[in-house]
């Protein structure tokens, strides 16, 4: 019993500051707080005719838009919405590029790999890029149906599939 209880105050322990100041990081229930502003609160009214579809729709396409208030906005009332709307969608934007920078930044930087190599080799080089991706094509594509008829795991279907395709990049590369 109090080894159960250790853990719930251990996971509260961690979330405790988050928790303090009210910042909620779950991806989710940012949608349904952005949603219940134009669908009209948190509450929802199973008793009323689409209510709940009606905020499951506005959650995937502010999820799948990008840009929720404006797309919710220019959906209800038929007219793009202001600047300031505009603005805010430039600013969370701008946001999550500084972000997704950052993160970049901060990973450890691996020594190039034959792989890696071949590959921006390749992306300068369309036509030799092509060439490469028909070749390791109709290199897999034989190797798997045969890897699968004689029963082997998956790890082990992909561990042969590796070593055939370093060997190609080597025979290329040299």
């Amino acid at each position: 019993m109090f080894s159960k209880l250790a853990s719930i105050m251990y996971s509260l322990e961690l979330n405790v500051r988050s928790l303090i100041q009210d910042v909620d990081s779950n991806v989710v229930e940012h949608f349904n707080s952005t949603v219940a502003k134009f669908v009209g609160g948190k509450q929802i009214h199973f008793s009323l005719r689409g209510s709940y579809s009606a905020r499951c729709s506005a959650a995937v396409a502010s999820f799948n838009t990008k840009r929720p208030h404006y797309t919710l906005h220019k959906t209800l009332c038929k007219s793009s919405p202001k600047t300031r709307i505009h603005n805010l969608e430039i600013i969370r934007q701008r946001k999550i590029r500084k972000a997704a920078i950052k993160r970049l930044g901060t990973r450890k930087v691996l020594q190039a790999t034959t792989l890696e190599i071949t590959a921006q080799y390749d992306k300068r080089n369309n036509l030799l890029y092509g060439v490469f991706v028909r070749v390791l094509m109709n290199l897999i594509t034989p190797a798997l149906a045969s890897f699968s008829n004689m029963g082997l795991t998956t790890l082990a279907i992909i561990t042969e599939m590796v070593l055939n395709i370093s060997f190609v990049i080597r025979s290329v590369i040299l």
